[in-house]
Parts: structure tokens; sequence; C-alpha cells
């Protein structure tokens, strides 16, 4: 099956996942990586909203 040839509408995989059963093992350094990620998704959310409101920098 090729998901083009269907124009991506039928989907291919159906996944259930049970979060009870997932057990995840992380260093410090990892942990931290990952709430600097989460940080920075929701800072780069917050900024997504005001844009428009950005001042142009014109610099020539």
């Amino acid at each position: 099956m090729k998901p083009r040839q269907n124009e991506f509408k039928q989907p291919m995989f159906d996944i259930k996942v049970d979060l009870d059963e997932i057990s995840l093992n992380i260093n410090r350094d990892q942990y931290s990586d990952l709430l600097d990620l989460l940080e920075v998704r929701d800072y780069l959310s917050l900024q997504s909203k005001y844009i428009k409101y950005r001042i142009k920098n014109d610099v020539d």
C-alpha cells in the first residue's frame, strides 16, 4: 500500500498504546534536555500567537 496512491486518505496504521505499560529510563542530562525542549516549545507557541505585533527591524 502506497499512501500517495490513495492521496493520504486511508490510514496505514492503527496504533494503540497503553501508557501504564511504558517505562522510561533517562539520565539527568536527558531529563534536563527534555525540560529545555518543552520550555522552548512553550516559548515558540507563545511567540507564534503574537508575531504579528512584533516590531519589524529594518536594517539596511
